[in-house]
């Protein structure tokens, strides 16, 4: 690969400083040296003052003397859909990102970095993580499809693995346009900004461009982006809708674990290894942790660890 100017990008609305605390501390102790910026929505001066303190680039809608904010009805709408648009207007009009050649986009308060996250990419490839299941095993993804884009659109993509909007990175051009896509699919959603059952239609709409001709033969599914909610490790401790479908206080019943464990489309099994995530297959250095907040002993370690 040529030389790159790599861009870490987020989108946060009402956070603390504690909140981003593990993103931040652990994105730069991962040796991480390129551009760093986030969308904040809503923020307090407190919050944009040591963001910006650590070399982030902060992107307001409205500065006032507390801090950022915006005119958009976010406590109605969220953020899940409307970021795409966003991320996408500001990677192709804010002249502190002009240069930037690569982006890796992230969820914010439940994402950590354990290597350097350029490490993740692949030329200019669309660079995602599975799940680890279809849309037919895996409840709230199966739900948030119906629910958004009908059964018609369900039926085509039931068998497809899920991918995951929670970490996407690729070439800057690749992912801006990829970004107005997802944005776009979800205004033609039945539920545009928050669909029954939790979530935006953002995934999903995800998903549905990711299998068009366009970007198909883009993609690159790497395991060293790890989501740990459809991990193994997660739905032991009744993460998600598949672990808290099948946990039981005095243990998951092993005939419904091993129900999912058959259909798991993944190789590598994560565990928590005195205060590093690792694969216990050892296969898998795992760059970029998702979701490490649903399992609580996992989170009160990781919050521990990435402390100023």
């Amino acid at each position: 690969m040529e030389r790159i100017i790599p861009l870490v990008f987020g989108a946060i609305y009402d956070y603390e400083y504690a909140d981003v605390e593990p993103w931040v501390v652990s994105l730069k102790q991962s040796g991480y040296t390129g551009k760093v910026a986030l969308i904040v929505y809503r923020g307090s001066k407190d919050l944009i003052d040591r963001l910006q303190a650590q070399g982030i680039h902060v992107i307001c809608f409205m500065k006032t003397d507390k801090g950022c904010d915006c005119a958009f009805d976010l406590d109605r709408k969220g953020i899940m859909s409307i970021r795409f648009l966003h991320m996408w207007h500001f990677l192709v009009s804010d002249s502190f990102l002009n240069d930037v050649t690569h982006v890796i986009a992230t969820d914010v308060k439940d994402v950590i970095f354990q290597r350097n996250p350029v490490e993740i990419l692949e030329d200019d490839k669309i660079v995602i993580g599975y799940e680890g299941f279809t849309y037919d095993v895996e409840p709230w993804s199966k739900n948030n499809m119906k629910q958004a884009y009908g059964d018609e659109i369900f039926e085509m993509m039931k068998d497809k693995d899920i991918i995951c909007a929670g970490v996407i990175a690729g070439g800057k051009n690749a992912i801006s346009s990829l970004f107005n896509q997802i944005f776009i699919l979800t205004e033609g959603s039945k539920y545009p900004d928050r669909v029954p059952g939790g979530g935006g239609p953002d995934q999903s709409a995800l998903n549905i461009a990711l299998v068009s001709p366009q970007w198909e033969k883009h993609v690159f599914p790497t395991e060293r982006i790890l989501h740990v909610g459809t991990s193994l490790a997660g739905i032991s401790h009744g993460s998600g809708a598949i672990g808290e479908s099948i946990y039981d206080p005095r243990g998951v019943p092993q005939q419904a674990f091993n129900y999912y464990k058959e259909r798991l489309n993944l190789s590598s099994v994560p565990a928590m290894q005195k205060d590093q995530i690792i694969d216990v297959n050892g296969k898998i250095n795992y760059t970029i942790i998702h979701q490490y907040d649903r399992i609580s002993s996992w989170k009160s370690i990781i919050q521990s660890k990435y402390k100023e």
